[in-house]
């Protein structure tokens, strides 16, 4: 298994809590987790996983490795989820090897994978499973608001961000990759979370050529990488490759090809013109509405969920619960 420089180990170390791995999940916990003393089921049980995202494919490799009889349905072209987005950006791209060192363990097994395929109620009756893990992931928000106002979040998003130049950041690294090419085009980047995402997209963008704005309501760019000890590293990257960073503003305003910044402290208000791109990170929101229809239209059906459609938050959480569902069933 290769260590993907995530520095999830140093993390924890600092944060004065076992260490821990990122996609090991066994590390820290190997009395209650270990690999070599993986209990084999007793009985073998037709298992539906679908999602294969880091979650999903750790539940159907720890399941499989158990003897259940293990499907797994991604309705993508590929498997990795998100994490598979990060092989896009060299700064990011050894976060890949999380999901490409569970694809090829888990096609050593025998599971079954089908990719470009939608897991409905309807198929996953007809399967005859008798257990299905809900890894469906989360889809990146594209609201405009950031987390200055709460209250706005359940409800309408920001006017102007149903506009074709403006994107998610999920829609740029996704498969489409609709802003592969900048040249002599300037793309403002509003980064609300302060985590790699902004980071990476901002590369991302800033290699295909874009000029970019890195903008973020907080006080430095993706203070979240700080805990890894990798900030520094990514943030003289970004500026060696040109990126300016606007710190201490949200978005006030979207307008045709503009966008409006506020000074969170002061108010003041600046105008950015001829605007090629706007990128939003934003989060993301759960994508649960498979599980709770197969809650309710096959009560019978033992269900579980695990990683981003529970609540979107790290790779290492969605690893984690997919190896304890699958010890579980």
């Amino acid at each position: 298994r290769p260590c993907v420089g995530a520095n999830w180990c140093m993390e924890s170390i600092f944060a004065h809590a076992p260490i821990a791995c990122i996609h090991n999940p066994s590390v820290g916990r190997e009395k209650a987790l270990s690999e070599e003393r993986l209990e084999p089921v007793a009985q073998a049980r037709r298992l539906a996983v679908v999602g294969g995202g880091p979650g999903g494919l750790r539940a159907a490799l720890t399941a499989a490795n158990r003897g259940h009889r293990v499907t797994l349905i991604e309705r993508s072209a590929e498997l990795g989820g998100q994490v598979a987005w990060m092989a896009r950006v060299p700064g990011t791209g050894e976060l890949a090897d999380t999901a490409r060192w569970l694809i090829a363990q888990l096609r050593a097994t025998d599971a079954e994978i089908y990719l470009n395929s939608e897991a409905s109620v309807d198929l996953l009756a007809e399967g005859g499973y008798e257990s299905v893990i809900v890894a469906t992931g989360a889809t990146p928000l594209k609201h405009g608001w950031s987390a200055l106002h709460p209250e706005r979040w359940d409800g309408p998003p920001l006017g102007g961000t149903q506009q074709s130049w403006v994107y998610s950041y999920g829609e740029v690294l996704g498969p489409g990759e609709p802003l592969k090419e900048g040249r002599g085009r300037h793309a403002v980047l509003f980064d609300g979370i302060g985590a790699r995402q902004g980071v990476a997209t901002a590369e991302y963008l800033a290699r295909a050529g874009w000029a970019v704005e890195f903008v973020t309501q907080l006080g430095q760019a993706a203070p979240n990488l700080a805990a890894s000890r990798d900030w520094g590293k990514n943030y003289g990257m970004l500026k060696r490759l040109g990126v300016r960073f606007t710190p201490d503003h949200e978005i006030a305003a979207i307008g045709r090809r503009s966008v409006t910044l506020c000074d969170v402290f002061t108010g003041v208000r600046t105008r950015r013109r001829a605007v090629d791109a706007l990128v939003l990170v934003n989060g993301a929101q759960a994508e649960d509405g498979l599980y709770h229809e197969l809650r309710r239209r096959l009560p019978q059906l033992e269900v579980h969920m695990i990683g981003d459609c529970v609540a979107p938050r790290r790779i290492n959480d969605a690893i984690h619960e997919g190896e304890l569902i699958a010890r579980r069933i």
